[in-house]
């Protein structure tokens, strides 16, 4: 199996099955069936013919990133944490799909989108169909006034 994602992930993911199952964690990766790759922003991982993931800068921590993937011409695009960023824009630039952070209802702590400033800038995003997730409490009270829609729980989205 392998697995996908930023630099570091494979300490904290290991990390976390170590507290689970004790030393099998070592035997796991020894035995060659978990292999992690990592991307930072800008790479393009290609995890097969017509299947790729394209890591994106965002604002949050110096590592966050965001992810394209690509697969049969499809382009789903999703960030964790961020503010508003240029990468943001980069990200959802003819994306089919774009699950967004939406934390907060008027205005992000530094760390985190708001509904308002998604709602004022959301024309500079190219996807075709926005989802906001990550909803704070501020947001997920006012969710039924949105323009967009707001991911819950069990979701399932055809794209």
């Amino acid at each position: 199996m392998e697995v996908i994602g930023p630099v570091g992930l494979a300490n904290r993911a290991m990390q976390a099955y170590s507290l689970a199952y004790g030393g099998a964690a070592d035997r796991l990766v020894d035995s060659g069936r978990i292999r992690f790759s990592h991307l930072e922003a800008g790479d393009v991982f290609e995890v097969r013919i017509g299947l790729s993931v394209e890591a994106i800068a965002m604002k949050h921590r110096p590592e966050s990133l965001a992810y394209r993937i690509e697969v049969a011409g499809r382009r789903l695009a999703f960030t964790g944490d961020t503010e508003w960023c240029e990468g943001l824009e980069v990200l959802s630039k003819d994306a089919d799909l774009l699950v967004v952070d939406c934390t907060d209802l008027e205005s992000g702590d530094g760390h985190h989108l708001s509904y308002r400033e998604l709602e004022q800038r959301g024309h500079l995003l190219g996807a075709r169909r926005i989802i906001l997730s990550h909803l704070g409490e501020s947001a997920r009270t006012h969710a039924e006034s949105f323009i967009y829609e707001v991911a819950d729980d069990g979701l399932v989205v055809d794209i």
